[in-house]
């Protein structure tokens, strides 16, 4: 991260997700998942799910996972959540 953009963070105390576009992820219980930042769904199957992030993907692993709803800014995940991790380009 450049000079610049930490400056700014510090100055206005503005979280990493607005200033970098790093993604932010909710997970509420074992259930569901909730990811903004992200650019794109590279791989989905009811058991395994690739999403792209700034600097590679996130992978989630787990059972009767379902995409609830997703748009340019966000997405929405329900399931049986078992499993994360980051994969990177």
């Amino acid at each position: 991260m450049n000079y610049f953009r930490e400056q700014l963070m510090e100055i206005f105390e503005l979280p990493p997700e607005v200033i970098i576009d790093a993604p932010l992820i909710m997970i509420a219980g074992k259930q569901n998942l909730h990811i903004e930042n992200h650019k794109g769904i590279s791989f989905y199957k009811d058991d395994l799910l690739k999403i792209r992030i700034r600097e590679g993907f996130l992978v989630v692993q787990g059972n009767n996972l379902m995409i609830k709803e997703i748009n340019r800014d966000y997405i929405q995940i329900s399931g049986k959540m078992q499993g994360f991790f980051y994969e990177k380009l």
